[in-house]
């Protein structure tokens, strides 16, 4: 079957993706907890905002942490520094990072458009940017983690075709500070050879390709530290593919997950693969040309990503064959499954949509439903990784205190979340209650 013509493609009016941003934006603010929002995030704390404190404004910008630039979350805490009170930190890192998820979508709702013709799909792609059930236990609302949006916007960007010379600049924009903030949007380089002949795609290859070679420059320069053991094994690999990546798809709670797996074994999870599998079955089988490649993409991207993640990272907490039956009690779904999991929900949407363009309205919109139910029920997940703080505003408040009888110079750690995680402040960088 052949691709739709673009000039018949369903676009996306500009309210719908605008609309989308900001309303993703108030849900990712509203699925963390008044404490979440108000408790610093490890890197966010130590890395972005202490390197901005020392080094001052901009200068922190081009500062290389774990092998790479983190472009946006050093621009974030730059802002936070220059505009906001000490005490107020925490709440402005935990603000602009909703505000980046809510752009993120609405750039999702534009650039699957050329993917995507039901305007409902496109919708739905842009809102699971917060709305999928594990993204908020430690992913949303801090800058740390802000770099699995731009994972997340990566494969619609390049598949992406500009309507016009000004929007192909703004992308190409756009690609530029993704590269510049996630390294990894390179596994999705091979999409750049998508409508070769496009002169106005140009604009947005060049600025992914000169974002990852400023990424690998900085590599080279600062490389990663060697934390790699030998990564872990394939059973271990798919294993947790299967209880974090497509868990994460259907539940925010670890505790349903953890019993599940510990009751009943891991055939029952392995049972909610089937969907993923037959949309892509589906897809390929019946999708037009822009539909199968968005398809082998995603879903692609979905195990590679995980791998990575899991080769990379040789913490012990991703070795679930050796899980025991209270080992599973304490299980944590972790923030490697989530653009995973936002991969294959994209899977069911591209299902719906090609349905809903053979006219079978019923079963595109029951595919949507099912989706939306599980993001319904998990809105408010059982816990958060910086559910006990502890609160940024009250370290403050003690440093200051410690700070009264010392000189200003005096440099005091303040905790951060997770426990051994602090930021360094000078007394008189600590300011007035």
């Amino acid at each position: 079957m052949q691709a739709t013509p673009a000039s018949r493609v369903d676009r996306t009016p500009a309210w719908a993706f605008a609309a989308v941003g900001v309303a993703t934006a108030v849900l990712a603010w509203l699925r963390l907890s008044p404490t979440t929002r108000a408790t610093l995030w490890a890197e966010d704390g130590r890395e972005f905002l202490g390197d901005r404190l020392r080094e001052g404004p901009l200068q922190s910008w081009l500062d290389v942490y774990a092998g790479y630039l983190h472009a946006v979350p050093r621009a974030m805490a730059d802002a936070v520094v220059s505009f906001l009170p000490v005490d107020r930190y925490a709440l402005g890192m935990a603000a602009l990072s909703c505000a980046v998820v809510g752009l993120v979508a609405a750039l999702v709702v534009r650039c699957s458009a050329d993917v995507v013709q039901w305007l409902p799909g496109r919708v739905a792609l842009g809102l699971a940017t917060a709305l999928l059930p594990a993204v908020p236990v430690e992913v949303l609302g801090n800058a740390a983690n802000v770099h699995w949006a731009f994972l997340w916007l990566a494969p619609w960007l390049l598949l992406a075709s500009p309507r016009s010379d000004r929007e192909a600049v703004g992308l190409g924009g756009i690609g530029l500070v993704a590269a510049l903030t996630e390294l990894q949007v390179a596994w999705f380089l091979p999409l750049v050879l998508h409508r070769w002949s496009d002169r106005r795609r140009w604009w947005v290859r060049g600025g992914v390709l000169l974002g990852l070679v400023a990424q690998g420059v900085a590599t080279l320069v600062a490389p990663r530290g060697d934390e790699n053991d030998g990564g872990w094994g394939l059973r271990s690999i798919a294993e947790g593919y299967v209880v974090d990546a497509v868990a994460s798809t259907w539940t925010g709670s670890a505790e349903v997950v953890g019993d599940l797996v510990r009751g009943h074994g891991l055939l029952p999870l392995l049972l909610t693969v089937v969907p993923f599998a037959a949309a892509l079955v589906l897809v390929l089988r019946r999708g037009v040309r822009e539909e199968r490649l968005a398809a082998v993409a995603l879903a692609l991207g979905s195990v590679v990503v995980w791998a990575a993640a899991a080769i990379v990272n040789p913490w012990e907490g991703l070795g679930y064959p050796g899980y025991t039956a209270a080992r599973w009690q304490s299980f944590a779904l972790v923030r490697y499954g989530v653009v995973p999991a936002l991969f294959l929900f994209a899977l069911v949407v591209l299902a719906a949509a090609t349905l809903r363009r053979e006219g079978r309205r019923l079963p595109a919109w029951a595919l949507l439903g099912a989706l939306g139910l599980a993001a319904v029920l998990s809105f408010d997940v059982p816990q958060r990784t910086r559910d006990d703080g502890p609160r940024w505003e009250d370290e403050v408040e003690g440093a200051r205190e410690r700070c009264a009888t010392a000189a200003p110079d005096t440099e005091i750690d303040v905790p951060v979340a997770p426990e051994g995680w602090w930021v360094d402040l000078r007394c008189s960088q600590l300011g007035d209650p």
